[in-house]
């Protein structure tokens, strides 16, 4: 699910760069877009959204004046007051739909919720729009909201309007940013429909404000000000407000494969001694398959990607003077604050970036560069959007911010480099004009087709800010083409006795065709997934929108196309597994997947298990019933002393 608030002014004629446009927010969801509210700088532009529905939730012109003179087919759902209000003359609807109480977007489910109150439900969460509303709304309701949209007309003081405006006997107006901080226990609280009070403050001071009461009111919900075009997804779990002590995984921004990591492992035969990943990205699955023991090569010519896999397997772990080290680079003026971006919107922040990623550069060398460089990579994955590049929610990028977030970066990567640094390298070439290294197993991630089968491709265009601020210049690199694409697959393919193709679906090549002609045996699996990696192309790249994402995966092998089970990929359900409910035969299974994962954690590795004497106690436990219904037998006879067999 996606919303972008098309426009976030409310009733107020203060407009400013971040607020000119009157409210409307496009969610969209199951392929399908539904219109919430219109307002009156919108008149005439209905045709540049094109929404499959609209939802309209009162008469007023900030809410609903951009439908005047459209006779559209779309359907128009309206309570019945404001059906009454929007006279057909002005408003030539030709599909109004009058609802009250719960209803449909086609197969989505909605709720009117009091006057002007909308809840929408889908698989992938729920969110509740309230503008214009003095209403005590039911708290258990607002609990189970993955977003709430709030009123922010006004910041501190509710607003009643007058008597002539009472709608049905019940007081109207707008409920403060502090009331609804005070009644509102959803995941993620977003405010739009913003009044003078808000407009008019600095953003920088807004934002600072919105965070003290943040703090004060509701610490653990993350609050977010609408900006005109801004884009927010639904959380995917707790997310802390953006300047509390942030204990968050940084995300990898590259690519959505951790997803499908374990899908695509199933195909690696055991006895794989090498792996060569030509477009390795983030190197999902080289480290899953240096975790197995398995030696990587790896390549990309994307500088985003190959300083972070580079850095993973061939860095050396920081310790805590290097990250001082780090954070103590003066602030520059590097290509970021030379550049016109945008974002970060202080040059002081601008600076600070610059500054750390000269430092990343000229205070370090050798392993200890391919760390900082990979933590800076890090970084930049988890601040950067699509063409916009830093992303609107992270502002101000204040220097405790950056600086937090930087040493969560190190921190993660540190721990990979402890999983498989050494395991692998990682190279950064053009593999067009390359000679292709022999290797058991190619896995072969190619650049998508973001328009469709027909598009082409724009990979590098993704990433050229980033880079740009990790190259400290400026990045340019021609995409390949189909044919390039076409014209390696019997490269790789001569070069491995397996190749696993990952592809979009649909894709802009025909995989089947070309993969036959290279080798005997072609099998084709179709994932899907609900997914919350970001996408190259938007999305926040500390991930909160949960998307499906489909995908084709092609092995192409001489030999027969088989799958291998690895008994560590398997998962207990600790607290509810229930001895009395599991067969013989799962019994022996179980027992050896927890033997792999005693080894595990013998490796450094981690499972379900908190440590190896909660997972040799677990493994006990299921001992104990395999000698019970007497699968094993042991002669002489036996009894257990303190977890011990001793001879009766």
């Amino acid at each position: 699910m996606k919303l972008t608030f098309l426009g976030t002014r409310g009733e107020c004629e203060q407009t400013s760069k971040f607020h000119k446009n009157h409210s409307a927010i496009r969610l969209e969801t199951h392929d399908k877009t539904i219109l919430l509210d219109f307002g009156a700088s919108w008149q005439d532009k209905l045709k540049f959204v094109n929404p499959d529905y609209i939802w309209i939730s009162q008469s007023s012109p900030e809410h609903a004046l951009g439908l005047k003179g459209e006779e559209t087919n779309i359907p128009v759902f309206m309570s019945e007051e404001t059906n009454d209000k929007l006279s057909e003359s002005q408003f030539p609807l030709k599909n109004r739909q009058v609802i009250k109480g719960k209803f449909k977007f086609g197969s989505i489910v909605a709720n009117q919720i009091s006057t002007n109150g909308l809840i929408i439900e889908t698989d992938e969460g729920r969110v509740g729009y309230f503008p214009d509303t003095l209403d005590v709304l039911d708290k258990p309701l607002l609990k189970k909201l993955s977003i709430y949209i709030g009123d922010g007309t006004s910041l501190t003081k509710d607003i009643v309007k007058n008597a002539s405006e009472l709608q049905g006997g019940k007081k109207v107006g707008h409920k403060s940013i502090i009331t609804q901080l005070k009644q509102i226990p959803a995941k993620k609280i977003i405010f739009t429909h913003l009044g003078k009070e808000v407009i008019e403050m600095k953003h920088d001071k807004l934002i600072e404000k919105l965070s003290e009461l943040g703090k004060k009111f509701c610490p653990d919900i993350s609050i977010e000000i609408a900006l005109d075009n801004s884009t927010f997804g639904i959380p995917s779990r707790k997310i802390i407000n953006p300047t509390a002590n942030r204990e968050e995984v940084l995300s990898n921004y590259l690519g959505s494969k951790r997803q499908f990591v374990n899908a695509i492992f199933r195909y690696v035969p055991k006895d794989t001694k090498t792996l060569f990943d030509p477009t390795c990205g983030s190197s999902h699955l080289p480290i899953e398959a240096a975790k197995h023991g398995i030696q990587i090569i790896g390549n990309d010519l994307c500088p985003l990607a190959y300083y972070y896999s580079s850095g993973i397997f061939q860095g050396q772990q920081f310790s805590d003077d290097d990250i001082r080290t780090l954070l103590s680079s003066p602030p520059t003026s590097g290509w970021l604050s030379k550049s016109e971006l945008k974002r970060p919107e202080q040059l002081e922040s601008k600076r600070l970036i610059d500054g750390l990623m000269v430092g990343a550069y000229k205070r370090f060398s050798g392993g200890k560069q391919k760390t900082a460089l990979a933590a800076m990579s890090l970084l930049l994955q988890h601040y950067f959007r699509g063409f916009a590049a830093f992303i609107s929610e992270e502002e101000p990028y204040s220097r405790d911010q950056v600086f937090g977030d930087l040493s969560k970066a190190v921190k993660d990567v540190n721990q990979l480099i402890g999983e498989v640094g050494g395991k692998g390298r990682i190279f950064n070439k053009n593999i067009l004009n390359e000679e292709i290294p022999q290797a058991d197993v190619i896995y072969f991630d190619p650049p998508y087709f973001p328009g469709g089968s027909k598009a082409p491709i724009n990979y590098f265009k993704h990433y050229v800010h980033a880079n740009s601020v990790l190259m400290q210049k400026k990045f340019e690199q021609e995409d390949p083409t189909k044919d390039q694409i076409r014209g390696i697959i019997p490269k790789l393919a001569s070069k491995a006795n397996l190749l696993i193709v990952s592809t979009t679906s649909p894709s802009a090549i025909n995989w089947a065709q070309e993969l036959t002609r290279v080798k005997k045996h072609v099998k084709r699996l179709s994932i899907s997934k609900s997914s919350t990696g970001s996408q190259p192309q938007g999305g926040r790249a500390n991930p909160t929108t949960a998307q499906e994402v489909k995908e084709n995966l092609w092995i192409a092998s001489d030999s027969e196309v088989k799958t291998f089970e690895r008994l560590e990929n398997a998962s207990f359900d600790v607290k509810n597994y229930d001895l009395s409910k599991i067969s013989k035969v799962q019994l022996k299974k179980d027992l050896g997947i927890v033997a792999a994962k005693y080894a595990i954690i013998l490796r450094g590795g981690t499972t379900e298990f908190e440590n190896k004497e909660k997972c040799l106690d677990f493994a006990e436990r299921i001992m104990m019933k395999v000698l019970e219904r007497g699968n094993i037998t042991f002669s002489p006879k036996y009894e257990i002393v303190n977890g011990k067999a001793e001879i009766i």
